[in-house]
Parts: C-alpha cells; sequence; structure tokens
C-alpha cells in the first residue's frame, strides 16, 4: 500500500512557529535569541508529537487571526521524504495512544492504519497529529523559555534542562491520563 500521509511540505503557524524557532537552529546556525535544542524544524516534527502524548497535551487549531498569524515555520518536503519512514511510524503511535480516542484498540488500530492512502489534507487524523505537535512544542517551548540566553552559562543550562526533559518524560509516575486541551 502506498502511504500518502506526509507528502507535502509541514507548515507551523503563529505562537507555535514563533516557539519552534525559538527551539530550532536555522540552516544548522545556532540563533542568539534562540535555545538551538533541534538542529532542524524536522527534528522537532518527530519530537513534538511524542512528547505532546506523552504529557497529554494537545492543542487543536487556533484562530488564524491572532497578532502573529504571520509568522511561519516550514519543513519543506525534501526533508520530509528524508524522514518519511520515521514520521509515518510517529504519526501512528500518536494515533495508537491518542487518549482522545473513545474507541476499542481495534478501533485504534484501524484508525492509525486507515488514512495511509488518503492525502494529508484530506486525513481526518492529520488534524489530532496536528494537535499533538502544537501541544509538544509549546511543552517545549515552556521548558526551555526562561534560558539565560545572554550568558556564558546558556549551554550548560541547557543541557540541564534537556536532563531534567528526559528524566520527566521517563517517569511512570507521570503519565497522560489527563489531558490538557488548551
Amino acid at each position: 500500500m502506498v502511504t500518502r500521509v506526509f507528502n507535502s511540505d509541514y507548515v507551523i503557524y503563529g505562537e507555535h512557529a514563533t516557539y519552534a524557532k525559538f527551539l530550532c537552529k536555522e540552516r544548522l546556525i545556532e540563533r542568539e535569541d534562540g535555545v538551538n535544542v533541534f538542529d532542524r524544524v524536522v527534528d522537532l516534527l518527530m519530537v513534538a508529537p511524542l512528547v505532546g502524548i506523552c504529557k497529554g497535551r494537545y492543542v487543536p487549531q487556533r484562530d488564524t487571526t491572532s497578532e502573529n498569524k504571520n509568522d511561519k515555520s516550514t519543513v519543506l518536503l525534501a526533508q520530509i521524504d528524508n524522514e518519511k519512514r520515521n514520521l509515518v511510524i510517529i504519526y501512528r503511535l500518536v494515533m495508537l495512544a491518542n487518549p482522545l480516542s473513545s474507541g476499542t484498540d481495534k478501533d485504534k488500530v484501524d484508525q492509525a492504519l486507515r488514512f495511509d492512502s488518503v492525502p494529508d489534507s484530506q486525513n481526518p487524523n492529520m488534524d489530532i497529529f496536528d494537535g499533538y505537535v502544537r501541544g509538544g512544542i509549546e511543552y517545549l517551548y515552556e521548558s526551555f523559555r526562561n534560558a539565560p540566553l545572554n550568558s556564558e552559562n546558556k549551554k550548560e543550562w541547557i543541557i540541564g534542562q534537556m536532563y531534567d526533559l528526559v528524566r520527566e518524560l521517563q517517569d511512570p509516575e507521570d503519565s497522560a491520563d489527563d489531558i490538557e486541551v488548551s
């Protein structure tokens, strides 16, 4: 079966694009006004939905009339193609782990596999995936927004935050049983 998910550029809009730029390097060059945790936005795209699921953070699409609606961060199709296998696996994991789904396990498996031949724009699961991407981006931004950007200790602070974040995500006591929808 031909998989048609992730067959176009992936665009992040508004405040989430601003957060993505804060979290990621720009063309592999570190931003002075960011934490540079991710080399590429596609790397963030692979981590954010997993963080969103683990932390129970789902953010539905917001009104695009906000003040920073014109801000966007784009993952080009060439990068998507290079990471497509990983993205499809992550997409399926999100669909399987989605606590917002009220169906049986069989229904979740069907949901994770059913829309593979449908383009992203016609795939209702992409709205779910995108919601967890936005939730994960918000969570990661909140984790790193207080970085001392103009300090000699910036890298050490970021490494400490990354260590704390990984430990927090590994903690089975901290499960995503309660979904937070912003």
